[in-house]
C-alpha cells in the first residue's frame, strides 16, 4: 500500500481523521471491544488517540505490559500520555521472563516478548469486554507499528503480530508522519525520543536477566542525568558480552563532543553500577539488534578508552 505523508498541518489532520474512519471500519458493525499495545510512545499514543475517537471511551483502552524491560521512567510517562489522551490505561504483567529463547537473546527475544505481551492483551480484553456485560464480544488488539518498523529485519514481533491478528492503524504512517499526526491530535509527546523496551539495550547472546535490564536502565538515567540531555534527545547505553557497555548520543548540538568530554565522569558513575563503559559513539537506532551490528560494536568495547 502507499505511505502517507502529510505536506502540512492541515494535511496532517485530514490524515487524522481518515484515520479513525479506517479504525471504526476495521471494528466492524458489532460492539468490539479494541485494547491498545501501548507503551507512552509517539506510535502506540497515537493509536491509542485514534481507538479512543473510533471506539468511544467504553470500548476502548490501553494495556502496558509490565515487566523487567519496562523502566519506572517508561512507566511513569506512560501514564501521563494515556490520562493526557483521555484513554483507560490498564497495567498488566507480562512473563516473557521465563521464556527461554527470549533469555537467551540470540535473535527470537523479540517475537517471545510479543508473543508473551498479545496474550496477554487479549485476555484484558475479554475481561473488559466481561465488565462491560458481553461474553460474546469481539477483542481487537491494535498496536502503533509504522510503515518505518515494516522495513525492519530485526522486528520479529510484527510476526507475532500476524499470527495474533493485531490490527497497525499507522501502517502506512512513516515516522515523519506519525509525529505530524500526533501533533495535529494534540499529544504531549509527538517529538519525543523513541524509547524501546530495555531488552532492545542488549547485544546478541547477553541473556536478558532481570539485573542487567535494570542496570542498563540506571546507566541511562545517570548519563542522561549527567550529560543534561532532553527527552526529546536520543541515547542508549549498549550492554555487551563480559559486562561491558558503549554509550550512544545523537551528534547533533554537539552532543557527541559533550559525551567524549564527560567520558572520565560516565565511566566512573556507570561503573558504579557493574558495567564498564568502553567508549562513546554515535546514535544509532537498533545498533546491536543484528549479529552483525554486534560484531561491530566489539572491536570499540576493547578499544581504548577515548583520550
Amino acid at each position: 500500500s502507499l505511505l502517507r505523508q502529510p505536506e502540512s498541518p492541515e494535511s496532517a489532520r485530514c490524515l487524522l481523521e481518515e484515520l479513525v474512519a479506517e479504525a471504526r471500519t476495521a471494528g466492524g458493525a458489532g460492539d468490539a471491544v479494541a485494547v491498545v499495545a501501548f507503551s507512552g510512545g509517539v506510535d502506540s499514543s497515537l493509536a491509542a488517540h485514534v481507538a479512543l475517537r473510533a471506539f468511544g471511551p467504553r470500548r476502548a483502552l490501553a494495556a502496558i505490559g509490565v515487566s523487567a524491560a519496562l523502566s519506572g521512567a517508561q512507566l511513569a510517562a506512560a501514564r501521563e500520555t494515556a490520562a493526557a489522551i483521555g484513554i483507560r490505561l490498564v497495567e498488566v504483567s507480562t512473563d516473557e521472563g521465563s521464556r527461554p529463547d527470549y533469555v537467551a537473546n540470540e535473535g527470537a527475544a523479540c517475537y517471545e516478548c510479543k508473543t508473551e505481551l498479545y496474550t496477554v492483551l487479549a485476555a484484558a480484553g475479554r475481561a473488559a469486554a466481561r465488565e462491560g456485560g458481553g461474553d460474546k464480544k469481539e477483542v481487537l488488539i491494535l498496536n502503533g507499528t509504522n510503515a518505518d518498523d515494516l522495513t525492519d529485519p530485526t522486528r520479529l514481533g510484527l510476526l507475532a503480530a500476524t499470527e495474533h491478528r493485531v490490527i497497525s492503524p499507522l501502517a502506512t504512517l512513516p515516522k515523519a508522519a506519525v509525529r505530524m499526526c500526533a501533533r495535529a491530535a494534540g499529544l504531549p509527546n509527538w517529538d519525543l525520543a523513541a524509547a524501546p523496551c530495555l531488552r532492545s539495550r542488549l547485544a546478541l547472546g547477553v541473556r536478558a536477566e532481570p539485573e542487567t535490564l535494570h542496570a542498563a536502565e540506571l546507566g541511562e538515567g545517570v548519563a542522561r542525568a549527567t550529560l543534561g540531555l532532553r527527552p526529546n534527545e536520543s541515547m542508549r547505553l549498549r550492554v555487551l558480552q563480559g559486562g561491558k557497555a558503549i554509550l550512544e548520543v545523537e551528534e547533533t548540538r554537539g552532543r557527541l563532543d559533550e559525551a567524549s568530554a564527560a567520558f572520565p565522569l560516565l565511566r566512573e558513575r556507570i561503573g558504579q553500577l557493574g558495567l564498564e563503559l568502553a567508549a562513546v559513539r554515535a546514535f544509532k537506532s537498533g545498533a546491536v539488534a543484528t549479529s552483525a551490528g554486534t560484531a561491530e560494536a566489539a572491536p570499540a568495547a576493547a578499544g581504548a578508552p577515548p583520550a
